[in-house]
């Protein structure tokens, strides 16, 4: 069975942009990043897992109040993954209170 396309009903939609919305900020791109650190002691103990760690940023476009929310690692994982993102920095500019999340997945190879 043939359909024509041309005979399907079409909806027209007319979309009005007002003045005052701001797109929308699609992901946070840092400027300068530094990775956490493995010790010797946890590779050798072959561990890993992930770390997810909220944040909220600066006017700076420095990282603040950071928290662990979930993690399946070690102490020590936390701790690296937790100074690594404390040396983030982002363009300075306003941001909203919102909290920011961040995975780390601390895997060997």
């Amino acid at each position: 069975m043939t359909m024509n396309v041309a005979s399907l009903p079409i909806d027209v939609v007319t979309v009005s942009v007002t003045a005052d919305i701001k797109p929308p900020r699609l992901s946070l791109v840092p400027l300068y990043q530094e990775q956490p650190k493995y010790s010797i002691d946890v590779i050798r103990a072959q561990q890993s897992g992930t770390v997810k760690l909220a944040y909220s940023l600066s006017p700076q476009g420095e990282v603040l109040n950071i928290n662990t929310v979930e993690l399946n690692v070690n102490r020590e994982l936390n701790i690296s993954a937790r100074k690594a993102l404390s040396k983030w920095r982002y363009r300075r500019g306003i941001y909203s209170e919102e909290r920011y999340k961040i995975i780390f997945d601390f895997t060997l190879e």
